[in-house]
């Protein structure tokens, strides 16, 4: 199985401070207090900048964006430079210390927001590419190997054999690479996206100095070949564009890359326009959508894409939008193929999860009001169509289907043995299975991995 859209660094350095537990304001404050309580090397100075993934202030029990001023609220935080990613990634809440040591800010900035107080000041929360205007310290070669590490150990355990990393920064690159060399291999197939950086273009996201590896035929498990490129925000904070009557002065001239560009290109949207659409004409033999949750009838047929986030869209897009969201077999039967990916750090690791969601268009865990039949249902996958998405799509999406994504002669000898057979057993009892498994409460169905007819987790058994 693969997760064709995550963040491995990232969910790595997540696991530090577990924000996503947090069910109050307060209550995500504490867990950073605590982080900084169990280090006394961060808690003895107020010089170095604490760094957290995973807040989501659509869990908490009186829904807001937080403030600079709940950070202070708490003496153990209070005064001390902090940045706290959000879930999706698409913002920053920051202390006040930060807010003045970068400041002054501009009144907008293209293609973010800051947010304010009723002063007119910046209450403490950045989006999108208004995250620049507080940087973010590096993360040294230390903390990214035990945040490397963390994630491979976590994959593994749920069955992963392969995973896309949607949009490595250099240090990220600069640690696979010193992983092969150490190795010889990776521990786990990667297939690498570089994170293209339209203002501070480097030797990676500079369309013409890519670095291009294809090591999954080798033994390096490791492949870079594609470019990662955002085209709006997240739905969850509000950056997403919802598609709209469009003037002809909205549509973008001039492409980004050359028309005759080899490269492949992920294109990150969660609500765009379809100016989206328009702008990437040129590279339409080969695109590659993901997380495109809503899309008119009469633009189905031109995406191939991988989906990822449901619980927030409603409340975004409104009632009249809904019909739309997440149409997988509406996009399946325009020829698309769908490549499952959880997003983590936004989304848990078990691929399981996106399994059940897509099967039943339900939430693992049951939420008041929630259809047992599932949300518009007629846009269920079958478990054929998931497990493909999850294997053979996946392979598709990475340019690897001949090497990976089925069990045939001549390809890669990557499998997971499972202790339920999840395409026979009752969608109750699968739910219960999955839950056990993506909690960590009890045991998980994932009895065995596999990697190039090593095993890498778990225990075979007699019977294998």
């Amino acid at each position: 199985m693969s997760d064709s859209h995550c963040h491995i660094l990232e969910y790595g350095a997540g696991r530090q401070i577990p924000l996503g537990e947090g069910k109050s304001v307060e209550d995500t404050v504490g867990l950073v207090a605590s982080y900084i309580l169990a280090h006394p090397d961060i808690e003895s100075t107020k010089e170095e900048v604490v760094v957290g993934w995973g807040w989501n202030h659509e869990n908490w029990e009186v829904i807001r964006l937080p403030t600079a001023a709940d950070l202070d609220a708490n003496p153990i935080t209070r005064n001390r430079p902090i940045i706290l990613q959000s879930k999706d990634g698409h913002a920053i809440w920051v202390s006040q210390t930060l807010i003045d040591t970068h400041g002054p800010y501009p009144d907008t900035i293209e293609g973010g927001v800051i947010v304010r107080g009723e002063d007119g000041k910046p209450s403490g929360v950045f989006i999108d590419s208004a995250q620049s205007l507080i940087p973010i310290p590096p993360i040294s070669p230390a903390e990214q190997s035990r945040s490397f590490e963390v994630t491979v150990k976590d994959a593994l355990r749920h069955g992963l054999t392969a995973l896309h990393d949607a949009g490595y920064k250099n240090d990220s690159m600069g640690l696979f690479l010193s992983e092969v060399k150490k190795h010889g291999r990776l521990p786990i197939r990667l297939y690498a996206m570089t994170h293209f950086d339209e203002e501070h273009p480097d030797s990676d996201s500079d369309p013409g100095k890519l670095r291009r590896l294809d090591g999954m035929a080798g033994k390096a498990r490791l492949t870079v070949r594609s470019l990662k490129v955002f085209a709006d925000g997240a739905l969850r904070t509000g950056g997403a564009a919802v598609r709209l009557v469009l003037s002809p002065t909205l549509a973008c001239p001039h492409p980004p890359f050359p028309a005759t560009f080899s490269t492949p290109l992920l294109l990150e949207c969660a609500n765009n326009r379809d100016v989206l659409l328009q702008l990437y004409e040129p590279y339409e033999d080969n695109p590659t959508s993901s997380g495109s949750l809503r899309l008119p009838p009469e633009t189905i047929h031109r995406v191939v894409g991988s989906i990822s986030d449901m619980i927030y869209a409603e409340s975004r897009v409104g009632p009249h939008r809904t019909h739309r969201l997440y149409p997988f077999q509406s996009l399946i039967s325009k020829g698309a193929k769908l490549a499952m990916g959880t997003d983590f750090p936004v989304e848990g690791v078990d691929p399981l999860v996106g399994f059940w969601a897509g099967t039943t268009r339900r939430s693992l865990e049951s939420r008041e009001g929630e259809d047992d039949g599932g949300w518009f249902p007629n846009q269920r996958l079958t478990r054929t169509q998931a497990l493909r998405a999850l294997t053979i799509d996946a392979a598709y999406a990475s340019f690897s289907e001949h090497l990976l994504g089925s069990l045939e002669h001549g390809k890669k000898a990557d499998f997971v043995v499972l202790g339920v057979d999840v395409m026979k057993v009752e969608d109750e009892k699968l739910r219960e299975a999955v839950l056990r498994g993506s909690s960590g409460e009890g045991e998980g169905i994932v009895k065995a991995t596999v990697l190039d007819g090593g095993l890498v987790f778990g225990d075979l058994g007699e019977d294998c």
